[in-house]
């Protein structure tokens, strides 16, 4: 006969139900009664009657082992190891990659195809290629490029192919680079539009466009490079991007499909649903006093909620994308232009927001909504201003790394470690 699990289950429930029986039966009336039962989820509980601390120190044998005792033991072994290897070792350090002159690009993305990291020109005509395993930067492939122009392009995204789409701040087009023959253009995706820091950062939606933000600009850019598509959609007139600047500062999408514009300047959040292309300016407010730039940048966590970094704010802004509605982290010491980007640690699900001008890395746990901004100090690993801002997990070295802006390298945090040691 065939054992199925399902077979096996039932055997196990009926065995298990049989101890149950037996070990209670075994302990008389009036003695301490043992139940052995199996849940929905198919997970053992064993329980007494005297679950408590006031059990004579009781123990439980299986095969005449203390087995608890045994994994207190074993735990509390590991916990002294773990402080031991982080006492010896941090999971910080700064990777000083030689390379350009850093405050030049605004952005790093990560192409999948070869885990290079392509830096996002804000001047220069070159976009340096980072190799982060051999931790060498190319700067002679991807020069003078057509196109190139002074505050040319704020942060890039990854399109759904594998393109890399740099966001024109001050450029007349969308820069396009192609990671599998490391060739890239600002020409074909032109624009009509003169101004500069026009948007700010940008979000793949599942329709294959990318959403640009609107920083000063007064439309959401639309663009689907591997077709050569390219969109505007005007914004609310209530909403004056000109007189006011800066108004939302990157994006994250949501997993309702829709994205979720950062308010840098502006009182609420940006909700942009990609399959009506219809824009949402009121729905989801900030009750805070206006301030310049309060957040820049933001990640979904595992909760399904947006962890928005501070720059000039008082707290980490959380979003809910499923209630609209918005709640705050307070920070103990928040600091002027102090972080700017953030990073998720897939080994644990915490979150990372990269020092700019703050001396740590501010530590989100979704799992606790709770902040920590002491333990990860880098006082002493960079300058004290404008050190990094965006960055990257790579899975290939399993360390995040922070995109340098005036730091000489880049900011690694050692994904694995990081788990053990804060």
């Amino acid at each position: 006969m065939m054992i199925t699990t399902t077979t096996t289950r039932s055997l196990m429930l009926v065995l298990l139900s049989v101890v149950a029986v037996t070990v209670a039966r075994a302990n008389g009336e009036g003695g301490d009664a043992v139940a052995v039962q199996v849940d929905e989820f198919g997970d053992l509980h064993m329980n007494t009657s005297c679950p408590g601390s006031d059990c004579g120190g009781r123990k439980v044998f299986v095969n005449g082992q203390p087995v608890v005792e045994q994994l207190l033991e074993a735990e509390a072994f590991v916990d002294a190891m773990a402080a031991r290897l982080c006492e010896a070792s941090s999971p910080l350090s700064v990777d000083a990659t030689p390379g350009p002159d850093s405050a030049s690009f605004s952005g790093v993305v990560l192409a999948p195809n070869n885990n290079k990291l392509y830096m996002i020109p804000y001047g220069p005509d070159i976009i340096p290629i980072v190799d982060p395993l051999l931790k060498t930067v190319d700067t002679t492939t991807l020069y003078q490029f057509p196109g190139a122009v002074r505050n040319s392009w704020v942060d890039g995204v990854l399109s759904s192919t594998g393109l890399i789409v740099g966001v024109p701040g001050g450029a007349k087009a969308v820069l396009v680079i192609d990671p599998f023959s490391n060739t890239a253009e600002a020409t074909s995706l032109a624009l009509n539009d003169e101004r500069g820091f026009k948007w700010h950062g940008g979000v793949l939606a599942d329709n294959g466009f990318i959403y640009c933000i609107p920083n000063n600009a007064d439309t959401v850019l639309a663009v689907y490079p591997e077709k050569g598509l390219l969109n505007t959609f005007q914004l609310p007139a209530t909403i004056d991007t000109v007189a006011v600047g800066g108004m939302w500062r990157g994006g994250v999408k949501g997993r309702d499909g829709r994205i979720y514009g950062i308010p840098g300047t502006a009182s609420s959040v940006l909700v942009i649903d990609p399959a009506t292309n219809t824009f949402d300016v009121t729905s989801v407010s900030i009750n805070v006093p206006p301030v310049l730039y309060r957040w820049q940048g933001g990640v979904l966590a595992s909760n399904g909620l947006i962890y928005v970094t501070p720059y000039n704010a008082e707290a980490v802004l959380v979003i809910d994308p499923q209630h609209g509605t918005t709640s705050m982290l307070p920070l103990t010491s928040p600091v002027k232009a102090g972080w700017a980007g953030a990073v998720v640690n897939p080994v644990d699900g915490r979150i990372y927001m990269l020092p700019y001008d703050a001396r740590h890395v501010l530590i989100v746990d979704p799992a606790t909504n709770t902040v920590d901004e002491t333990t990860a100090d880098i006082t002493n690993l960079a300058p004290p201003y404008h050190k990094w801002w965006n960055g990257a997990y790579i899975e290939a070295t399993r360390t995040v790394y922070g995109f340098p802006r005036s730091a000489q390298g880049f900011l690694g945090v050692d994904a694995d470690l990081a788990s053990v040691c804060w």
